[in-house]
């Protein structure tokens, strides 16, 4: 079902630059939010500006990991209509098996 969305922060070196990142579970599109830091006031003013800007049918749920740059969270969903969701933390060694499997699967060529 169309407009559930995970979310992530993009850090630069020394958290002195970062992106928000929004994928919509069932189609898998990508939308980047600007953010002037790595702050949550950052995420809270990219990901409302990047969320509002999506059709209301289109913008059911955001769901995120347990980061401190979504402390502002209940204002996010004030201020978009949005429900926000936090992942269930998982031990460091199963998300490492995930992305290595993620990683290790195999890719289409194109055009074949």
């Amino acid at each position: 079902m169309p407009g559930h969305r995970e979310g992530d922060f993009i850090k630069g070196a020394g958290n002195k630059s970062s992106v928000g990142v929004l994928v919509e579970r069932s189609s898998r599109l990508v939308l980047l939010a600007k953010m002037d830091d790595a702050t949550a006031s950052s995420a809270l003013a990219g990901f409302t500006a990047k969320l509002n800007a999506i059709a209301d049918p289109m913008r059911k749920s955001f769901t995120y990991d347990q980061g401190k740059e979504m402390s502002y969270h209940r204002q996010l969903a004030a201020a978009t209509g949005v429900q926000v969701y936090f992942a269930t933390p998982q031990p460091l060694a199963a998300r490492h098996l995930r992305e290595h499997q993620r990683a290790a699967a195999p890719v289409p060529a194109q055009g074949h």
